[in-house]
């Protein structure tokens, strides 16, 4: 009987290790989800504030195309008016030569 009874407080003894141990393996578990719930939200977040700062990029890159589409028109326009303003001057130039060697000629005439 005696040993009936120290086999049975054994068993329960063993028992309740086991559950023991099984509590620990699942406080365990717990803590390691925990963990890893909270890297994964730590990771969204990065990952959001990431799309964010593309989308704000990506509106930048728009913006500063169209403003170079811009400047490049005004710059077109520039060198136009340039190329046409040289040509007056050249067409000035060439008449105010024209009007030296006149008067040039009136003045050795006299």
């Amino acid at each position: 009987m005696q040993l009936d009874a120290a086999v049975d407080e054994q068993a329960r003894n063993s028992n309740e290790k086991s559950s023991t141990t099984s509590k620990i393996s699942d406080v365990n578990d717990c803590a390691a989800l925990s963990m890893k719930s909270k890297d994964l939200t730590e990771a969204l977040k990065g990952s959001s504030k990431n799309t964010r700062d593309l989308n704000e990029l990506s509106n930048e890159i728009t913006l500063l195309k169209e403003r170079n589409k811009s400047m490049e028109g005004e710059l077109k326009e520039m060198q136009e008016r340039y190329s046409e303003i040289s040509l007056k001057f050249a067409e000035v130039e060439g008449e105010r030569e024209q009007l030296v060697m006149k008067l040039r000629s009136l003045k050795n005439g006299k």
